[in-house]
């Protein structure tokens, strides 16, 4: 028996994913930093964007493991990356594009 997932649901679970995510944490030097979220926005295909700013403490060259987290503190999605600032640059923005489907049961 097939299921149909509702386009409303779809859309309230990206609402919802939007609503918790509060901040984002990268490790940077051993060290864990926390970012205000600058933008987060559900974009016209159904994605959701979640923007933030990773800077480059002075003396480190390298940010890696970005999460975002609920208001507790709770890490909601995690990605292992690596980012390397150069000399001339202090700060990046960095992007969470996450994709909220339905997917086939093929059952």
């Amino acid at each position: 028996m097939a299921t149909t997932i509702n386009n409303n649901l779809l859309a309230g679970l990206r609402q919802k994913v939007i609503d918790m995510a509060d901040h984002a944490r990268y490790r940077e030097g051993g060290a864990w930093r926390t970012s205000p979220i600058e933008s987060k926005t559900i974009k016209s295909n159904g994605a959701i964007q979640i923007d933030f700013y990773v800077q480059k403490i002075s003396g480190y060259s390298v940010a890696e493991k970005f999460q975002i987290r609920d208001a507790n503190g709770n890490v909601l999605v995690e990605r292992d990356d690596t980012v390397t600032f150069t000399q001339f640059v202090d700060e990046i923005l960095y992007r969470f594009k996450l994709s909220v489907t339905a997917a086939e049961n093929n059952e």
